[in-house]
């Protein structure tokens, strides 16, 4: 399957970070998926921000604190949220990264063989 949804993508892309880096530490989001008002409501309560990436490695490497990564499906674009917060997380000082297909895992792993 070459094609993936968002929510596809990112759930093989945590098999493999399982798979691979069994020890670091993750936090995943909600790609691609649709809230009715309610469900948003709720989560904007709790304390979710739009535009926050799809999945969060805590991980410290080289110049950067963690990793930040939103899912995208082959010709989805990030929308004006997505936008502004990876800016202001670039300019904290975290990388962030769009992956769009399974072969862009080479870009975590990039990521993750930096050493401090």
């Amino acid at each position: 399957m070459n094609r993936y949804t968002e929510s596809q993508l990112q759930s093989q892309i945590i098999l493999l970070l399982r798979k691979f880096y069994p020890d670091i530490l993750f936090s995943g989001g909600f790609a691609g998926e649709k809230l009715n008002l309610l469900q948003a409501i709720r989560r904007k309560r709790m304390g979710y921000v739009a535009g926050t990436p799809d999945l969060i490695i805590f991980e410290p490497r080289g110049q950067f604190h963690g990793l930040m990564i939103e899912f995208k499906s082959k010709k989805g674009k990030q929308t004006e949220e997505q936008k502004r917060f990876q800016m202001m997380a670039e300019e904290r000082g975290y990388k962030y990264i769009i992956i769009r297909t399974l072969n862009d895992f080479k870009n975590i792993e990039k990521y993750l063989s930096k050493t401090l």
